[in-house]
C-alpha cells in the first residue's frame, strides 16, 4: 500500500453510532460532519422515520377530506386540481370570461394591407388595411347619396361571456345605421382566418339578434368594378 493511502487511513477515527451503537470507521474528509449514524437507514431512524414510513405517511385533503399518500417534507394541501381550484374560488379563465381582453386593440398580423390613416370625406381615420378605407369611401358616398343614415368604424365590442379562453371578443369593422333605425354590422374580410371562423360562428351563437354581413374578396371587388374608379378608391 503506497505511504499517502496508509497514512490519511490512520488519519481517520473511528465513532460509535448513536442508533445501533456499533463503531464504524470515519475517514478524514467526513471528520467535520455532524451526523454521527453509521448509516441512512440508522440516520433516518434517529430523524425519527424511515423510508416505509416515509413512503406510507398519510395525509387529508383540507377540502373534501379525501385521504392522500405523500412524505412529511412535502405533504399535499389538495388531492386534485379540481379542490385546488374550488378553494381558490375561481381559476384564472373563469375570471376572464366575460371581461375585455388586453390585445382588443392590437394592429394584426398581416404586413401587407396597407394600414395607417386615410382620408374619409375630410375626416381623418385609422384603418387596418386598404379595402376598409375604401369601404369606408363606399360607405360615406352611400351616406351622401341618403341610401343609409350614418356609418361608424369599430363602435361596438361583442364579449362572448361564457367563454374562458381563445377568443372571447368580436369588434366588427363597421357600424351602418339604415334609413329605417335599424343598426348592422359589416365585416371586411379579403381571407377569412380561423379566427374570424370562430368569432362569426360565436356571433351567431352568443348574439343571435345582430345582422351581421361578411364583406369578402368577392363582394369588395364587385364593388370595386362597380363605383372603384369614380369614387377614387386607394
Amino acid at each position: 500500500m503506497p505511504r499517502g493511502v496508509y497514512e490519511r487511513i490512520l488519519a481517520g477515527t473511528y465513532r460509535e453510532c448513536p442508533t445501533c451503537r456499533c463503531m464504524y470507521y470515519v475517514p478524514v474528509s467526513h471528520k467535520d460532519r455532524k451526523n454521527g449514524c453509521c448509516s441512512s437507514e440508522c440516520s433516518n431512524v434517529s430523524m425519527g422515520f424511515n423510508k416505509e414510513k416515509r413512503k406510507t405517511k398519510k395525509g387529508f385533503c383540507i377540502l373534501c377530506g379525501k385521504e392522500m399518500n405523500a412524505s412529511p417534507s412535502k405533504l399535499k394541501t389538495f388531492c386534485s386540481y379540481d379542490c385546488a381550484n374550488k378553494h381558490k374560488g375561481k381559476t384564472v379563465s373563469e375570471k376572464l370570461a366575460g371581461k375585455m381582453p388586453a390585445n382588443i386593440n392590437r394592429p394584426g398580423k398581416f404586413g401587407n394591407v396597407k394600414r395607417g390613416y386615410y382620408n374619409i370625406g375630410g375626416t381623418e381615420y385609422f384603418f387596418r388595411s386598404k379595402w376598409e378605407a375604401n369601404y369606408a369611401i363606399y360607405l360615406n358616398w352611400l351616406k351622401t347619396n341618403k341610401e343609409i343614415l350614418d356609418w361608424g368604424y369599430e363602435k361596438d365590442v361583442f364579449m362572448f361571456d361564457k367563454i374562458k379562453t381563445g377568443t372571447r371578443s368580436y369588434r366588427p369593422d363597421f357600424k351602418i345605421t339604415n334609413k329605417n333605425n335599424s343598426t348592422e354590422y359589416h365585416e371586411v374580410k379579403g381571407w377569412v382566418t380561423p379566427k374570424s371562423k370562430t368569432q362569426i360562428k360565436r356571433m351567431r351563437i352568443y348574439h343571435p339578434e345582430v345582422k351581421l354581413l361578411l364583406i369578402d374578396s368577392r363582394c369588395y371587388r364587385d364593388i370595386a368594378d362597380k363605383v372603384g374608379k369614380m369614387l377614387k378608391f386607394y
